[in-house]
């Protein structure tokens, strides 16, 4: 019984979140609707490739100051890229990583993606940015993927990532062996310096007691006399 509030609650956070996403998307679409109405933003057939650049990047900053929808991780898009930009400068994710006015932050999925300007602090969000390790991997399992076009095979990543996590798991025991090899030999050397500390400060204090000088001979030792004077004759 103790868990239905609690399901309850869940799925009440649940249903806000795609509330927001929806609205999110919405003002998206609406937005874009807005860029592709301001004919000065839309490209000419006598642009050149410099000012169909700079027109794109002002409908992405546009978009991206009045959409809500990457707070769920899922990139802006401007809804008039495939049709007016795309022909000319490209995919839109190379555009915006190559470009030099954005910054690309890769989501928890290789497709998830956000855009910000580079003046833009990064977000720190798990649904906008996924864990480094993570990334770096799918990127890596992605870069496979290209240059093995014709001959694909999954195990033969997945092997190759078993066997460098062995790899690292031996030399971290290594590592952590010798440390504790290194660790033992100092606490015996330390132990032995004060072993021989202390045997030298009980000799000198015997020392010391052998050189007590209280003008009576000690119990063993004979008392040393002087020799006699000699007393000189005078002569008559």
């Amino acid at each position: 019984m103790a868990r239905q509030p609690k399901l309850k609650q869940a799925l009440k956070k649940e249903a806000a979140a795609e509330k927001k996403h929806k609205a999110a998307a919405q003002a998206a679409k609406a937005a874009a609707k807005e860029d592709a109405a301001d004919p000065s933003l839309m490209p000419l057939p006598e642009d050149d490739k410099a000012t169909v650049k700079n027109k794109a990047i002002e409908v992405i900053k546009r978009g991206l100051a009045t959409s809500q929808i990457q707070v769920s991780g899922d990139a802006y898009i401007p809804e008039v890229w495939a049709s007016k930009f795309k022909p000319l400068l490209g995919p839109y994710r190379r555009f915006v990583e190559t470009c030099g006015a954005f910054k690309v932050v890769q989501g928890e999925i290789p497709c998830k993606f956000t855009v910000h300007r580079m003046d833009e602090r990064l977000p720190t969000s798990k649904l906008v940015t996924g864990a480094r390790w993570e990334v770096k991997l799918r990127a890596a399992w992605q870069k496979y993927l290209e240059e093995h076009k014709e001959s694909r095979a999954p195990k033969e990543f997945v092997d190759f990532v078993k066997q460098v996590v062995a790899q690292k798991a031996k030399v971290s025991d290594r590592s952590r062996q010798r440390l504790q090899e290194h660790k033992a030999k100092r606490a015996l050397e330390l132990q032995q310096k004060l072993a021989a500390a202390a045997s030298g400060e009980g000799q000198g204090e015997e020392d010391d007691d052998d050189d007590d000088d209280d003008g009576e001979p000690d119990e063993g030792e004979e008392e040393v006399r002087a020799p006699p004077k000699k007393v000189a004759k005078k002569k008559r």
